[in-house]
């Protein structure tokens, strides 16, 4: 017994090493073509200067050449660590695959521009400013001045820097949504999969469980999936389901991806929203109390706003964001489906959630709202409503004149 439970601390840790090795190597391998690329820029910088006064430049090439050497020696070790790499980035969905091989081939075609550069150059002997111009430009593709830290808790979020410039909203006039009397006409895009929104085993999975209806699509996204501050699409409905944490548009993809795997038509919307209803919601949402601080969080998170000014202070703010519309049989039961009758395009959206709750006393409806009248007003007129339509518009008539 003992020699198993040794054996397997053994097997353990060196699973554990390996990762570890790994790792190590990856950044070893980096920092080691870093460096060979840092003496490369600076052995440039000298034949610059020394070809301007006409010194003589044969040690700075000899430098040059081996320096060289050992930057191919380092890009093919690179470029089966990034194949290697591959394989993980594989296991975290299309979105990150997709993201490792634009990386991966847009460092290869810099480098083998710059070695190819550089080795015509050594054959010929021949060294321009115009030629060593040409290199130092390729160069900088490869070789970044300086890293931008990580913005987000844990690493989560995706890399961000923090010195975005106030970004103003989009102007243009908004596409009218169906649900709001925009185009309703559905087309193949409107239920195809994408590489951020796709229709996978996994999608299809939790679909599943689901019961593919779509309320309880809705409520498991709205519940289970935590709203985090960024701009954009950044990690697609696979990443954002895996992190269970994404933003307006990356749970909007997870969203569309579970609606479309259970054959609802569904559609992203961009537009501009205000907090309702007023500027305590947004302290709330983002748990700051200091409207210019919560500016600042905006901008930080590269989250285009503008500040709403009443009374000579800010009331409020309006954003860009991101939210779903999608068909759902609504006439019985609002999208519980029960049947297929009475069709209708719905705006969804799971990202606003808040940090804190205030409760209050619900009004009794049945005994506020008579069902008997409303029976007999449906049955004395000619009505183009279904009955549970009819008492949906006067409940919400009603709801309305007590502003709830």
């Amino acid at each position: 017994m003992r020699r198993i439970r040794f054996c397997l601390i053994v097997v353990l840790l060196s699973l554990l090493f390996s990762a570890i090795v790994t790792e190590a190597s990856d950044r070893g391998l980096e920092k080691e073509l870093q460096g060979y690329l840092g003496e490369t820029r600076v052995i440039l910088e000298q034949l610059s200067e020394r070809l301007r006064s006409g010194s003589p430049i044969t040690d700075q090439l000899t430098k040059l050449r081996s320096l060289a050497e050992k930057i191919k020696a380092s890009h093919l070790s690179m470029m089966e660590q990034f194949r290697l790499n591959e394989e993980k980035a594989s296991a975290h969905g299309t979105k990150a695959l997709e993201r490792h091989r634009v990386m991966s081939e847009e460092y290869r075609k810099a480098l083998e521009e710059y070695l190819s550069l550089l080795e015509d150059l050594l054959k010929g002997g021949r060294i321009t400013l115009t030629t060593l111009d040409r290199l130092k430009t390729i160069f900088d593709k490869i070789l970044h001045t300086k890293k931008r830290p990580i913005f987000g808790s844990g690493g989560s979020l995706p890399y961000r820097n923090l010195n975005y410039p106030v970004r103003e909203l989009n102007q243009a006039p908004p596409i009218k949504p169906a649900y709001k009397g925009g185009n309703k006409t559905i087309t193949p895009d409107d239920l195809k999969s994408t590489a951020e929104a796709p229709i996978n085993r996994t999608i299809a999975e939790l679909a599943q469980s689901l019961n593919w209806n779509p309320v309880l699509i809705y409520e498991w996204v709205k519940n289970n999936i935590e709203t985090e501050w960024y701009w954009g699409s950044m990690k697609g409905a696979e990443e954002t389901l895996r992190q269970r944490a994404g933003n307006d548009c990356d749970q909007a993809s997870l969203l569309i991806a579970l609606l479309r795997a259970s054959g609802f038509p569904s559609r992203y919307i961009r537009g501009v929203i205000e907090f309702f209803p007023d500027i305590e919601r947004a302290k709330n949402l983002t748990g700051i109390n200091d409207p210019t601080k919560i500016a600042e969080f905006f901008q930080k998170a590269g989250i285009p706003f503008q500040p709403v000014i009443a009374g000579g202070r800010v009331s409020n703010f309006q954003l860009e964001h991101i939210w779903v519309e999608t068909e759902v049989p609504y006439a019985n039961y609002r999208g519980a489906v029960i049947d297929e009758y009475g069709k209708s395009w719905l705006g969804l959206d799971t990202s606003i959630k808040v940090t804190g709750y205030t409760y209050n006393t619900p009004i009794d409806i049945l005994q506020e709202f008579s069902l008997s009248n409303i029976r007999d007003e449906y049955l004395n007129a000619v009505q183009t409503q279904t009955p549970l339509g009819y008492l949906r518009s006067s409940i919400d008539s009603y709801l309305a004149t007590r502003n709830i």
